[in-house]
């Protein structure tokens, strides 16, 4: 028989019988206190005709008790009865996650006469990029044993270094892996080289690349980076970041999809380019600013570019010498501008007025 009923807010009651015997029967009784909290009883007996040195039955009774604190905390209670031996344990113990990473554990137990104490501290290494982890961990009780930890991964290693006592016995410990790779005549190290792998070429130094948008790593002296770990025979999705380029530098496309061999590496280039781009502030005769929405088209080119706030217009491909039509509401006006490049940054002109011509139909 099942038994189930929520109690207030306080989480969810379950009682349960067991009993297992050389033909076993079931029944179960649970009961719900809510989804934050449970409690459950169970009684179970079992005979053993195989081996006649064990206990002909075994029958013990347990209780637990599982509720949540906040978010990320819980709290935990249970306890065993052996009806045979008449011996009793019971814990009790708490975890605690700050993030996806970090966690905090510890549990009191108490069986067969002897106390122990348990209490741990982590925080893992993130999936992907440089990072730094470690542990901490104590159990004191009829023997003693410490941990205490520390992992690094960089690009091209990683590493453990572990402190561990148990009783009278210590031993500290490290170890560390890498991977070499080469491709398109250059050698690349890596903490590991599981499967396929890419060589990101940018010819910029100091660029974040990803991989299905998570941050493998930066690119090195020469605008190069190993991507491990890519899925072979798949579409892996590989990009850079374009919001440290300098301002002047554009990126036609920031993401490629390769699909490498099994075991096997490929190359992905992404083309740089310094751009010819200027923001262009543009009046008319009496000072105000070009309508919001106007479009700007520059030396006959048809690609519109578009008017801003205050009279501002993003204007590229430009040359040294320049002529663009401003045109809104079947309005034109003409401005005439020469360009000068600024090394790592965006050259600013204007304010220009733009002399008001003829309507729309007016050919460029």
């Amino acid at each position: 028989a099942t038994l189930s009923f929520p109690i207030a807010d306080q989480g969810n009651l379950s009682l349960s019988y067991l009993q297992l015997k050389s033909s076993a029967s079931l029944l179960t009784s649970n009961a719900a206190l809510n989804n934050c909290a449970q409690l459950s009883a169970c009684t179970g007996a079992f005979d053993n005709a195989a081996d006649s040195a064990a206990p002909s039955s075994f029958e013990s009774i347990s209780l637990s008790y599982n509720r949540r604190l906040w978010a990320n905390a819980s709290l935990y209670f249970s306890s065993f009865y052996d009806l045979g031996l008449s011996e009793t344990a019971l814990s009790l113990g708490f975890s605690w996650s700050f993030d996806r990473r970090s966690s905090l554990s510890g549990a009191l137990r108490r069986a067969n006469d002897q106390t122990s104490a348990t209490l741990s501290a982590r925080r893992s290494l993130a999936l992907h990029g440089n990072d730094w982890g470690w542990q901490l961990a104590t159990s004191q009780g009829n023997i003693s044993q410490n941990l205490a930890s520390v992992s690094h991964r960089a690009q091209a290693y990683s590493g453990e270094l572990r402190v561990e006592q148990y009783g009278d016995y210590e031993q500290i410990s490290a170890s560390a892996q890498g991977a070499l790779a080469v491709l398109g005549g250059g050698w690349f190290a890596s903490n590991s080289v599981p499967n396929s792998f890419a060589v990101v070429e940018t010819g910029m130094p100091g660029l974040e690349v990803l991989r299905e948008n998570q941050m493998i790593g930066l690119t090195d002296t020469q605008g190069r980076l190993l991507v491990p770990q890519l899925s072979a025979y798949q579409r892996n999705r590989v990009s850079i970041n374009p919001l440290y380029l300098p301002a002047d530098y554009e990126v036609p496309m920031v993401e490629h999809v390769v699909v490498p061999q099994e075991r096997a590496g490929v190359r992905v280039p992404f083309e740089i380019v310094q751009g010819r781009a200027a923001q262009v502030t543009i009046q008319l005769k009496d000072g105000q600013a070009v309508p919001l929405g106007a479009g700007v088209e520059v030396n006959g080119d048809k690609q519109k570019h578009i008017v801003g706030y205050d009279g501002v217009a993003y204007l590229k491909n430009l040359q040294e010498h320049n002529t663009a039509a401003v045109t809104w509401n079947g309005k034109r006006c003409w401005i005439a501008f020469d360009y000068q490049p600024q090394a790592g940054d965006i050259a600013r002109i204007g304010p220009l007025s733009c002399d008001l011509a003829s309507p729309l139909s007016t050919p460029f």
